[in-house]
């Protein structure tokens, strides 16, 4: 199978594929658009367009098979929806070898999630632990009226989640698991909201904590945000931006990545020892990068911090409380930031935080376990008290 790499209208470069999309073959590069390749595939400073750097690059995009619900959804289904994501503006264009029916100059701007609209039933199958049923009913890649193409299907991450339109607005649902009292989305919001006490507006994505309750008693809970990236731009990792560069995932070759703009990464690092975030990895944290030019414009806002605060355990006791992404070690990562440096910002979290604590808290599910949220206010209390007196 014949396709054609683009970056919005953008021709970059040509790939072969197996009927199951394995990589055989990338080529042709267009020299032209060179800087619109993927930062996921260059490697210590050079472009590498081999079928193992593609196909390393675009398995990050797909919805992961062990995601949570999902564990037998068909892995084509990225394909399928030409790879058409909303983090990015990277597709693959179908050659009309593939079939007769197809528009060999098939428009971005007709298929794009950002302009176009898409099922949310998709999602909502999804969510639910259903979204296998859908792979029998995707139309063949270049349907441009297909109604199962789906941003989803290039959603990377384990837990549970799915992409809603809403009118012009693209929204992101995470939803919480009720085995851990649907802990993550409350976790979520917590953390944005300290965040935004600390860092000028648009460093830190807003979160939202929803319960809903249908009629026959079933809770369900998740948090809801508004997409950062728009249909000029792409989302990069750290891990591309550090292996572009031949850069070690240190603190200090990231720090120096950012720029005038460290204070973000550290007030990141801060809350996360604040609220004892596990799951920080080189994937979640990066920059925003321009999707016309190739241009580094910004550091993506802070996101994803649902994965703390004990979110997966009931005691203290069980816990297996590491740090990330520099150190496994929560105070020996928070030991590279100059913590005194942001002391006006720490104190603005220091005055808020119970108010912001039960302001979140007090209507969730573990709300009902007795003692819990009290517990979990002394734990996160106790990690920014040891940060005010350093």
């Amino acid at each position: 199978m014949n396709y054609t790499f683009m970056n919005r209208e953008a021709e970059l470069f040509d790939i072969v594929t197996s009927d199951a999309f394995f990589v055989k073959d990338v080529s042709n590069l267009r020299a032209e658009n060179a800087r619109l390749v993927p930062i996921g595939m260059r490697k210590n400073g050079r472009l590498d367009l081999s079928p193992n750097s593609f196909s390393k690059w675009w398995a990050e995009r797909r919805i992961p098979l062990n995601r949570e619900g999902i564990e037998n959804i068909d892995a084509s289904l990225a394909e399928k929806s030409m790879g058409l994501s909303l983090s990015d503006q990277y597709w693959i264009r179908p050659d009309k070898s593939i079939d007769k029916s197809i528009d060999k100059n098939i428009d971005w701007k007709a298929v794009n999630f950002f302009h176009n609209s898409f099922s949310n039933s998709v999602g909502e199958l999804l969510v639910s632990g259903q979204g296998n049923a859908f792979a029998s009913h995707v139309s063949d890649p270049g349907s441009v009226r297909s109604s199962s193409i789906s941003p989803d299907f290039a959603t990377s991450g384990t837990q549970r989640k799915r992409w809603k339109a809403q009118n012009r607005e693209r929204r992101l649902l995470k939803y919480g698991n009720a085995k851990n009292s649907f802990a993550q989305p409350y976790r979520e919001e917590f953390a944005s909201r300290l965040l935004s006490l600390a860092l000028y507006p648009g460093f830190a994505v807003p979160y939202k904590s929803v319960k809903r309750v249908n009629s026959d008693g079933e809770v369900t809970c998740y948090s809801v945000c508004d997409n950062f990236i728009n249909s000029t731009s792409e989302f990069v990792p750290m891990h591309s931006m550090l292996e572009a560069k031949g850069l070690q995932p240190t603190y200090a070759q990231a720090k120096e990545m950012y720029g005038n703009y460290g204070y973000v990464l550290d007030m990141m690092l801060i809350v996360d020892y604040i609220v004892l975030n596990i799951d920080r990895h080189l994937g979640n944290f990066g920059f925003i990068r321009s999707a016309t030019t190739g241009r580094i414009l910004k550091p993506a806002p802070i996101f994803d911090s649902g994965s703390s605060l004990l979110f997966d355990c009931g005691r203290i006791e069980d816990a297996f409380v590491y740090a990330r992404p520099f150190h496994l070690d929560f105070d020996t990562q928070i030991s590279e930031v100059n913590v005194r440096a942001y002391r006006e910002g720490l104190t603005r979290i220091k005055d808020s935080f119970r108010e912001v604590f039960w302001r979140v808290f007090r209507l969730s599910p573990e709300a009902k376990i007795k003692g819990r949220l009290e517990f979990l206010l002394a734990l996160s209390e106790s990690q920014l008290k040891k940060l005010m007196r350093s």
